[in-house]
């Protein structure tokens, strides 16, 4: 998630070539760029990972009145 389009399809181009490891370490360094991430494992398994920030996106169910 960035400002605007073009700057959020750059950083998933750049965060695809640079694999998660770098990635991560790229994204915890911005105060403006939230990404999550979604990866297979070695062993085939997803898993995902998402960036400081991030959270604020998820939405969460309404509490019972």
């Amino acid at each position: 998630i960035a400002s605007d389009c073009m700057t959020a399809d750059a950083y998933a181009t750049v965060f695809m070539a640079l694999g998660l490891q770098e990635s991560k370490k790229l994204v915890s360094k911005m105060t403006d760029v939230y990404c999550y991430l979604i990866y297979h494992k070695d062993d085939g398994s997803i898993e995902s990972v998402y960036s400081h920030g991030f959270d604020q996106f998820f939405v969460r169910p309404k509490e019972p009145k």
